[in-house]
């Protein structure tokens, strides 16, 4: 099976580096853990794009976004032509529905 390209949208980028500014100034480590999850995470569904179910919220589910759980955080990401379009990576207890 052929992998898919993986492309972050500028709003994804920005998510991720506010994850690991906050986790380091927490905790180091954390910020570490966290990015290896991502690269697994990111690495799953370029090979699997439709690993991640679709998004429970059904106006994010009928644009086909689907979600994936990284760490506290969710990956919410499409796919199109052959593309996975990584939208935003949000912590769980936000309200990502409303953020997209």
């Amino acid at each position: 099976m052929e992998n898919h390209k993986l492309r972050y949208l500028p709003s994804a980028e920005r998510d991720i580096e506010e994850a690991v500014e906050y986790l380091t100034h927490e905790e180091p480590s954390a910020a570490l853990i966290f990015l290896d999850a991502l690269d697994h995470a990111a690495f799953q569904i370029s090979k699997f794009p439709k690993t991640g179910p679709l998004s429970r919220d059904k106006r994010l589910a009928a644009k086909g976004y689907r979600i994936m759980i990284v760490s506290s955080y969710v990956m919410i990401y499409t796919v199109r032509d052959n593309i996975v379009w990584v939208l935003r990576v949000i912590h769980g207890k936000r309200n990502y529905p409303a953020l997209l």
